[in-house]
């Protein structure tokens, strides 16, 4: 393992406390790190999943944007790779239900959502959707498969970058998945962090920084492959990987975006750990250079004001040491 960014100890980028809270609020080490064997790019530090998505705060259909992107996702999977009416699909990480309901517009026969958090699925109020409210994992994909048979489809979205128990979690969507199934998820794609400087990503929800590289070798250990990719503009740019057991029939038409892909990231060097050490030295050079810009802003007796509430813009604040020194509201 090749160390890339040590963060420090920060606080939870999800954690929107009160005045009150600031003295007690806990902080976590946040390590980034390269695995020069498997090639993954993974936060070292995990939190409880517990701390992290039991009492959850983001409701991904208060956003239109993503209302209309899973909109498109529904129409595109359902029509390329179901039988609607006979077919099952299962959502973890299902959060609000923003893709379950364009799904079960489809008119698939069976729609199953998976989510930790007590109080965001309750705002799934649909008869057409079956909501369990745990992890999913080997247990849960087993009392699924029991109850309504295996799956047509098993969709993720911003969330297999989150999972400590990448193994058993890979285990369970491969048990839970009939034999032509098909997985298909979406996560920031690393090319965008790397190439983007996009380090504010980087906070201990979001584990894992997938590359195509990186997802071959772990699927490989499970007898599955990506046959397909497809880039996507949400969340500053992501990936869409469509992933089937080896052996299925979708197995014997991969497609060219695949070959293209892996071939782009190995000319980036995503294999080799001088580029994440590269990324560090970029990223604390952009440090620098907004310290410089707040100082010199704050000196001439300009204001300076955070707009919004993004988690992202916790780790810029807690890596670059923004406080009262150089932001005045």
């Amino acid at each position: 393992m090749s160390p890339i960014i040590d963060f420090g100890k920060v606080a939870l980028a999800g954690a929107f406390i009160k005045p009150e809270q600031f003295a007690s609020e806990v902080r976590y080490p946040l390590r980034l790190y390269f695995c020069n064997d498997c090639l993954a790019v993974q936060v070292v530090d995990k939190v409880s999943p517990g701390i992290l998505f039991k009492n959850y705060f983001y409701f991904s259909s208060a956003i239109r944007t993503l209302r209309e992107h899973f909109i498109d996702f529904a129409t595109e999977v359902s029509s390329r790779f179901l039988d609607p009416e006979n077919s099952t699909v299962i959502e973890f990480g299902c959060n609000d239900g923003v893709l379950l309901r364009p799904l079960a517009d489809q008119k698939i026969r069976t729609v199953i959502g998976v989510d930790p958090a007590t109080n965001i699925v309750r705002a799934i109020d649909d008869p057409r959707i079956t909501v369990v409210n745990d992890f999913f994992d080997e247990e849960v994909a087993r009392r699924l498969i029991a109850e309504h048979g295996k799956a047509d489809m098993v969709v993720a979205n911003n969330v297999y970058a989150h999972i400590p128990d990448m193994q058993g979690v890979t285990r369970a969507i491969r048990n839970v998945l009939k034999d032509d199934g098909v997985f298909i998820f979406e996560v920031h794609y690393l090319g965008k962090i790397i190439n983007e400087l996009q380090y504010d990503m980087i906070y201990h929800e979001h584990l894992y920084y997938h590359s195509l590289l990186s997802l071959t070798n772990h699927l490989d250990r499970h007898d599955m492959l990506v046959f397909d990719v497809k880039p996507v503009q949400i969340h500053a740019g992501s990936m869409r990987y469509y992933v089937c057991k080896k052996g299925s029939r979708h197995a014997a038409s991969v497609s060219p975006q695949v070959a293209a892909l892996r071939k782009e990231e190995l000319a980036n060097g995503y294999d080799r750990a001088e580029t994440y050490a590269r990324f560090a030295a970029d990223v604390a050079e952009r440090k620098e250079k907004l310290m410089n810009l707040l100082a010199r802003l704050k000196a001439r007796g300009s204001s300076i004001a955070g707009y919004g509430a993004s988690g992202r813009a916790n780790t810029m604040i807690q890596y670059c040491g923004i406080d009262q020194r150089t932001w005045t509201i």
